[in-house]
């Protein structure tokens, strides 16, 4: 039975990305014993798999919505609807396709979330739930936050971050969003961040992990190029201790 992840966080925390490299680093270190790993992006407001893949063709990707409108998932439903990245083998992403959005297919039930769930995880070594920012917006996204194996939540070094953890921390863990063994990362996803973690840390209380500015991930969010290695090391040893710490739990 392979490990459920969930990550989720403020507006623009970074989330997608750091399921994209969490994914490339568990790949990394598994890759001598065949690790099976899938990403699963559920924003249906603004869907990621165009931002993801932009240069691949329409009909090179699939629709998760699609996948979850199936009366029955097996693994093989899910593993015929999952984009394969160029040149690595097992490891794979499904998300919501461009012009979807959350009108596009039926309405599915939290017993059909969690047969996906339960099903991704009897099938794969890890699972990554790239969740909505509103888990609240997502039955797939919630589902996971409460059924995951292990969550992390992203957060970011600025006054917008901490206006949204102070209006919305106590419904999200009135929810059960928020169990205190949750990994809490600070990401630096924008250079202009001009809060220190130093000072946020005081504001949020238990950080885990802090993942430093990259500008060679800005470069490939920018090209679309997210799902391709990065080699900025500084960026990779920091998610690498975050792949350890749910990896060995």
């Amino acid at each position: 039975m392979g490990k459920v992840i969930a990550v989720w966080g403020t507006p623009g925390s970074g989330k997608t990305v750091l399921s994209m490299k969490l994914a490339e680093r568990l790949y990394q270190t598994g890759r001598r014993h065949k690790v099976r790993i899938v990403t699963v992006l559920t924003d249906v407001l603004s869907p990621s798999m165009p931002v993801i893949f932009p240069l691949y063709p329409s009909d090179a990707t699939y629709s998760l919505g699609s996948l979850l409108a199936k009366t029955t998932i097996t693994a093989d439903d899910i593993f015929s609807y999952t984009t394969l990245i160029k040149g690595r083998d097992n490891l794979g992403v499904i998300g919501y396709k461009e012009n979807e959005n959350s009108r596009s297919h039926p309405e599915y039930t939290r017993e059909k979330a969690k047969t996906f769930l339960r099903t991704l995880a009897e099938n794969t070594d890890y699972a990554i739930i790239d969740c909505m920012t509103d888990p609240d917006d997502s039955i797939l996204s919630e589902t996971a936050l409460l059924e995951a194996d292990e969550s992390i939540r992203l957060m970011t070094p600025d006054l917008k971050c901490l206006s949204y953890c102070m209006s919305q921390n106590k419904h999200f863990a009135s929810r059960g969003y928020m169990p205190p063994e949750q990994i809490t990362v600070i990401n630096t996803p924008v250079q202009a961040y001009a809060m220190p973690v130093s000072e946020i840390r005081g504001h949020i209380g238990k950080v885990d992990f802090t993942l430093p500015y990259s500008p060679e991930l800005a470069r490939q969010s920018l090209e679309g190029s997210v799902s391709e290695e990065t080699n900025d090391r500084r960026f990779m040893n920091a998610v690498g201790m975050i792949a350890g710490k749910v990896g060995e739990r």
